[in-house]
C-alpha cells in the first residue's frame, strides 16, 4: 500500500513487514519499522488498510505465473524464499 510518500508492505509474518520512504529510499533499502531514530509521522495502516479493503471488497484475485527472473528479483528483495 503507497500512502503519500510511504510504502507499506504486509507479510504473513508481521516482523517481516516493512514500510520505506519513497521520497528518501527510492530503492527501498531502509526499512523503517527496523529503524530505531524516532520518525514524527505515524500512520494509523489499520484504519487505512480496512478502508481500503472495505473499497475493494468485490475485488477478485486472478492467477500469475512469475517468470523465473521475477522469483529472482523478489528472492533478492527478501519477498520471497
Amino acid at each position: 500500500m503507497i500512502y503519500g510518500k510511504y510504502k507499506f508492505i504486509e507479510f504473513d509474518d508481521a516482523e517481516r513487514n516493512a514500510l520505506y520512504n519513497l521520497e528518501e529510499d527510492s530503492a527501498e533499502l531502509v526499512n523503517l519499522l527496523q529503524e530505531k531514530a524516532g520518525h514524527t509521522q505515524t500512520v494509523n495502516w489499520t484504519v487505512e488498510l480496512d478502508s481500503w479493503f472495505e473499497e475493494y471488497a468485490d475485488l477478485e484475485f486472478s492467477e500469475f505465473t512469475l517468470s523465473p527472473e521475477q522469483l529472482q528479483r523478489l528472492r533478492s528483495l527478501g519477498y520471497v524464499q
